[in-house]
């Protein structure tokens, strides 16, 4: 084994050089090698099992080097009596803060305080409550805020490797989940890592994350080679629907079951918090030896959402369906115990907010639009159509379908009813955007109660409104009382420089809107956003809204609203409200991020008053 000086210097040599380049011609490697002669370099490279030959790929050997130094490390104290100085917690902090404070001139930058932070974890590697191998990992010119090394400290020593971090929007959970990965392999070298993820999210973890943070190469498009990855690589990064497939003897899903996985990682994991869903039953099946959670909003609709994600981490540890209702619930949705929860969960659930993560809270100027100037042939469809949707129901009221409440217990709805509401706040949405659900859902099921009863009266009238509602001429999009309210609001958005996403519930008013504020702005970059785009899409859409010019705005569905940094924009709009109020507060998770310069967050709600959609959001 080479000497550990010399493994040392190695070792900074390719960290220094990935930071540039992904690979080097050997011999141009040999060369930055400076204080070693290249006789010597060569050797020890054949030494360590990996000559100095063709091109090298730094990332690979960088992490291999650095694996030789820490067995070298380990022999020399085996052999050596080491008395480390242990600097304090106190002292360690004061030299990463003053290192960031500290003028260019003095170069101390980035990369210095994170070279200190590295040197006083190492030097305190004989006190595990102030030592994170992970930390030093980081790529020169990287550090994580004092709250997310916490967290990570936290999860190995307090929650013993399984745990909900569910720390505010923004505050940088992902980082978290690297300093944990990074810890695990630096502890266990042969460890494997699963991480699962947002479809949208893929590119973030894999070009961001782990690869511009802590420089860990990892190829999150698969392809071909899915199944390869899947079955082979020390830590792999799928989307968690690819993963789970169709539930039905999936290769991809049946290869990542058969593994033993050391970590498992789940980014946005109330997506799991149905209980009948295949995302609950592939990762509850998954054998993991510590299992990390990411969520900003474990508690959805209900406080059921916390049981699910409790049992499908931990099962057990809140006991039965029916005793978690006894003891904590009052309904389907209200806790009546949230402080005695909080108590169980203490050892499985972290969660930091802004005020005492020491980063500057940005304010929030809310303004409420409510739309109320309608057209007067707005007033009359919106009121037609209710009208028609009430009498249909009246006379067919026995038709149910079942749908589960959060406990688990059925509830029977009128089918009917489901269907009219989307149709209703679609309407609200705008007129269009209720087109295709008129005429196909909402018309097959009342052809079907007609065919029940033998009584077409219903269908008769409702073919009737369609055909003067689908009319030619009918409807000009440029015409409509809450869109022209956007678009006025845009103009002084746009005027003030500001940057801004307008989120959507229908693609039909995502294309409408999009269209709109094209025509009315073009100098203006309108982006959109959606779920059904390809992967390499909304990475390029994505980048081209960061870019500072042109100025440009992103119109999109729930697709962006949850995971993605857009801190580039100050601005949320929520032209449809969500169901769920949860989605509000992630969607405004996508600019009140750590990294966000702006002095102030606008947030812009609409309502149409005298709809349905008043009624959601009320």
């Amino acid at each position: 084994m080479p000497p550990l000086d010399r493994l040392q210097h190695y070792v900074s040599v390719l960290d220094r050089e990935r930071g540039k380049h992904a690979h080097l011609p050997a011999s141009q490697l040999v060369a930055e090698f400076e204080e070693v002669k290249p006789r010597v370099a060569r050797d020890d490279f054949r030494a360590m099992n990996m000559p100095l030959e063709g091109t090298i790929d730094l990332h690979a050997v960088y992490w291999e080097v650095r694996r030789w130094r820490n067995d070298a490390e380990r022999e020399t104290l085996a052999t050596t009596e080491v008395v480390p100085v242990v600097p304090g917690e106190d002292e360690i902090f004061e030299l990463v803060m003053r290192a960031r404070a500290a003028p260019a001139s003095t170069g101390m930058k980035g990369g210095a305080a994170a070279r200190l932070a590295d040197l006083a974890f190492e030097t305190a590697a004989e006190n595990r409550e102030r030592f994170l191998l992970g930390h030093g990992a980081m790529r020169t010119g990287r550090t994580a805020y004092p709250h997310q090394v916490k967290t990570a400290k936290k999860f190995f020593e307090t929650m013993h490797g399984v745990g909900i971090v569910a720390d505010e929007v923004g505050l940088g959970k992902t980082i978290v989940a690297g300093l944990v990965i990074e810890e695990l392999l630096s502890l266990e070298p042969d460890a494997h890592v699963l991480i699962l993820v947002p479809p949208n999210l893929r590119g973030q973890w894999g070009d961001q994350t782990l690869a511009d943070f802590f420089g860990r190469p990892l190829a999150w498009k698969h392809g071909k080679e899915a199944l390869r990855r899947a079955a082979f690589d020390p830590v792999v990064l799928f989307s968690l629907d690819e993963a789970k497939g169709d539930g039905k003897d999936d290769a991809l899903a049946t290869t990542l079951l058969q593994r033993n996985w050391d970590l498992l990682v789940v980014d946005e994991a109330h997506d799991c918090r149905n209980a009948d869903s295949i995302r609950f039953r592939f990762v509850y099946a998954l054998q993991a030896r510590r299992r990390l959670f990411l969520t900003a909003t474990p508690l959805h609709n209900s406080g059921y959402d916390m049981f699910t994600l409790a049992t499908l981490l931990k099962p057990g540890c809140l006991g039965s369906r029916s005793a978690f209702a006894a003891r904590y619930m009052d309904g389907e949705r209200v806790l009546k115990d949230s402080e005695g929860l909080q108590h169980t969960l203490e050892d499985l659930m972290t969660r930091t907010l802004r005020r005492e993560s020491g980063l500057r809270a940005i304010p929030r100027k809310i303004k409420s639009i409510k739309v109320s100037a309608f057209k007067e042939e707005e007033r009359a469809l919106y009121d037609e159509l209710l009208l028609l949707l009430r009498t249909i129901y009246r006379r067919h009221m026995g038709a149910s379908a079942q749908v589960m409440r959060p406990s688990a217990r059925p509830q029977y709805l009128s089918q009917f009813v489901l269907i009219a509401m989307l149709v209703l706040r679609e309407m609200a949405s705008h007129p269009r955007a209720a087109i295709h659900t008129l005429q196909t859902a909402l018309r097959r099921k009342v052809k079907e109660l007609a065919t029940i009863t033998r009584d077409d009266a219903d269908l008769a009238r409702l073919d009737d409104f369609i055909a003067r509602y689908t009319a030619p001429g009918k409807w000009d999009v440029a015409h409509h009382a809450k869109s022209e309210r956007l678009l006025l609001e845009t103009d002084e958005l746009l005027r003030t420089g500001a940057k801004f996403i307008v989120f959507v519930n229908y693609l039909k008013t995502h294309q409408i809107i999009a269209e709109l504020l094209a025509e009315r702005h073009p100098g203006v970059k309108v982006l959109s956003y959606e779920g059904s785009l390809a992967p390499r899409d909304k990475t390029r859409i994505v980048q081209r809204f960061m870019e500072p010019w042109p100025p440009s705005c992103l119109v999109s569905t729930d697709a962006a609203g949850q995971g993605l940094d857009l801190q580039a924009a100050n601005c949320v709009i929520n032209y449809d409200f969500p169901w769920n109020p949860m989605r509000v507060e992630q969607r405004i998770g996508r600019i009140d991020r750590s990294s966000q310069e702006s002095g102030e967050l606008r947030i812009l709600n609409f309502s149409t008053l005298g709809t349905v959609e008043e009624y959601v959001q009320i």
